[in-house]
Order: structure tokens, then sequence, then C-alpha cells
């Protein structure tokens, strides 16, 4: 399971196909983080390389 927090993943992945507002630029951004996930899923658990950390404190919108 891969959730992207978007409903417009997959679509701006088509770019200005997409009929949404996605242009060349959320194009490249989507594919290109895609397949670095993707590749990274297939070497193996993704925490031994990329551990999960806190970072709430981090965000600006974060609960206090």
């Amino acid at each position: 399971m891969f959730p992207t927090g978007t409903m417009r993943w997959v679509c701006a992945m088509r770019g200005r196909a997409c009929g949404h507002g996605a242009d060349d630029a959320g194009r490249a951004f989507t594919t290109q983080v895609t397949g670095t996930l993707v590749r990274a899923m297939a070497a193996g658990p993704l925490g031994h390389d990329h551990p999960s950390r806190p970072n709430s404190k981090e965000l600006l919108s974060a609960p206090k």
C-alpha cells in the first residue's frame, strides 16, 4: 500500500491530460517520486534505509 495523501496523484502523473490543472512540472514530480518510492520498496523494507522519525514539531500546522 502506498498512500499518497491525495486523490490526484495518479491524475497528476498524466500531466495536462489529467484535466484537473496538473501541468508538466506536476507530471515530472509525481512520476519521479513514484519511481523513487517503488524502487526503494522493491529493494526491501523501507524502514531499514528510511526509518520513521518524529517530526511533527517541525511542521507549521503541528498540534500543540
